[in-house]
């Protein structure tokens, strides 16, 4: 929530490049280049993710998606869609953590409840 509230003030108290920095990186991805990456990356997260759920896997990887969403936001930015296109990285991400989390709470819940009976 903070990385899109951050995004949605223009990423305020980031200094912007130098010129040269530009004229070095070249010109901005095409948002129409942009918009099928996210997509593909969305669909593939929410994929691995319930492949990590039904195999039962453990480890919680819901702080790696936010460097994703992160990169999304920045690209948009640099390539002036940022206000058309926030809530479309903001939807997805929320998707996308959401079942990370719902797939953390739903591996760690038989767990809770054997220190629950333990503290009884």
């Amino acid at each position: 929530m903070a990385l899109s509230l951050w995004a949605r003030s223009g990423f305020r108290y980031v200094p912007s490049p130098p010129p040269e920095w530009r004229t070095w990186l070249g010109r901005p991805p095409p948002l129409n280049w942009i918009h099928p990456f996210l997509v593909l990356y969305l669909f593939s997260a929410l994929i691995l993710s319930l492949t990590r759920m039904s195999a039962g896997w453990h480890p919680f990887t819901g702080f790696r998606h936010l460097g994703y969403l992160a990169a999304f936001y920045v690209f948009y930015a640099v390539s002036g869609g940022l206000e058309d296109n926030i809530w479309a990285v903001f939807v997805g991400g929320l998707s996308v953590l959401g079942l990370e989390g719902y797939r953390h709470w739903n591996q760690c819940r038989p767990q809770r409840g054997e220190e629950e009976e333990g503290l009884d």
